[in-house]
């Protein structure tokens, strides 16, 4: 009879209970996060890829220069 009585207080002591449910918690938030994860790596490095190739396209110049004579025209439309 000792037995039973002590199991029966050990399944009504309440102590710790908040600890273990933060664990708990906190292991279904990490595993929430991984799954996540897990799932949108496949979308995101598609969209990385377009962003790469699109970012390449892009005409860039490294100079104030205007090699195409588009911008103005300087002395010649009498701007000076």
């Amino acid at each position: 009879m000792l037995a039973i009585s002590q199991i029966k207080s050990f399944i009504r002591d309440e102590d710790g209970v908040a600890t273990v449910d933060f664990v708990v918690m906190t292991a279904a938030g990490v595993a929430t996060a991984v799954a996540l994860t897990d799932s949108v790596r496949d979308i995101v490095s598609d969209m990385v890829d377009e962003v790469g190739t699109a970012a390449a396209a892009v005409n860039t110049s490294t100079s104030f220069s205007d090699p195409a004579g588009e911008i103005g025209g300087g002395q010649e439309d009498g701007l000076n």
